[in-house]
């Protein structure tokens, strides 16, 4: 097992992390049934290192699960607990990987990665926090442009003025918006879309907006 890690440590400072990957499982196999407290310790440094090399390859379901391995038998590994973090945020699961990346400052305080690694989790939250309140807000303005919407309102400039606004196009696109504005089934497509539902199936015909 020992020869089989020196052998997978070479393959990675060598960047072959394919080749480590089958070298680190090779040593976790040969120590499978083992019960000495060297022979686990061994094993979570593999399962460790496997982890490392799951994230170069961007398997990082597989990394989250190794490093959650490491996590069941030593709760106050830094690495696992910092390489998981690095596998939750990159599978989107940001709030997960700020959780790690604490732990990870409450066992080491000084990380400094890991404290770069929480800022930039808090960066993408508030993106994300920003652009659904935005998507609503403008879900509920295309909605009550949809009602106000007349069989001559592809002649109104006012409402093509909102739907540009809306829609954050500029008036490059204002043949499209009127063509848009003048098709209701489209406007409910549309709406639909902003809200999350997709072009089609979901509930009926928009929600609030049937009826013409």
């Amino acid at each position: 097992a020992k020869s089989a890690r020196e052998r997978g440590n070479e393959m990675a400072r060598r960047r072959r992390h394919e080749e480590a990957l089958a070298a680190y499982g090779e040593g976790a196999r040969v120590l499978e049934g083992e019960t000495s407290e060297g022979a686990r310790e061994l094993a979570s440094v593999l399962e460790l290192n496997r982890a490392h090399c799951l994230l170069k390859l961007g398997r990082f379901q597989e990394a989250l699960a190794s490093c959650s391995t490491v996590i069941q038998s030593n709760s106050s590994c830094v690495k696992a607990w910092y390489r998981r973090a690095q596998a939750h945020q990159q599978l989107g699961s940001l709030r997960e990987a700020m959780e790690d990346y604490r732990m990870v400052l409450r066992l080491e305080p000084n990380e400094a990665s890991a404290v770069e690694g929480a800022r930039e989790c808090a960066r993408l939250l508030e993106e994300r926090r920003e652009k659904e309140a935005g998507g609503t807000d403008k879900l509920r303005e295309l909605v009550k442009l949809l009602e106000l919407l007349d069989g001559k309102a592809e002649d109104d400039e006012e409402n093509l003025r909102r739907l540009r606004r809306i829609t954050c196009v500029g008036d490059d696109c204002d043949d499209v918006i009127k063509k848009l504005i003048s098709n209701r089934e489209l406007l409910q497509k549309l709406c639909r879309l902003l809200a999350g539902g997709g072009g089609g199936g979901g509930r009926g015909g928009g929600g609030g907006t049937t009826g013409t």
